[in-house]
């Protein structure tokens, strides 16, 4: 438990394995803002219920991960989110159905045609939030 304790100041955090991220875990992350997933190998998040907890958190970034299948389906609970990033996770072929926060900004890099498509019509159809795809944003 004191190992949980020293992780409630940490603001940022990189990670290359979903393992890590059980729910006791993210109770104690109370002040992360920012968390990336990179390169990681799994192909779903194993305890999704787990992420509600990061009540503070801004950003959220998929950065490489190769084998990902899917974007965690309780990305909607996230209220504090303002950011989205998804960047080089060819597998990911939409965004969850259960949709996403009111997000300021979404990125999508080198994804799926599916995803990007996606994303470029839900950019069109409202002014928010703002979607950069390749680098572009269109809207």
């Amino acid at each position: 438990m004191q190992g949980y304790k020293l992780c409630s100041q940490l603001e940022s955090l990189e990670i290359d394995t979903y393992s890590v991220l059980d729910e006791q875990l993210c109770k104690s992350l109370t002040s992360l803002q920012c968390l990336y997933f990179v390169d990681v190998q799994e192909t779903r998040l194993t305890e999704e219920q787990a992420l509600q907890h990061l009540t503070s958190l801004q950003e959220l970034h998929f950065l490489q991960c190769n084998t990902l299948g899917e974007l965690p389906v309780g990305l909607h609970c996230l209220m504090s989110l303002m950011k989205l990033e998804v960047s080089d996770c060819p597998p990911i072929l939409k965004l969850p159905e259960t949709g996403l926060p009111a997000l300021e900004e979404s990125e999508i890099t080198h994804c799926s045609m599916e995803l990007t498509e996606q994303c470029r019509k839900l950019a069109l159809a409202t002014s928010q939030p703002r979607v950069k795809i390749n680098y572009e944003y269109v809207n």
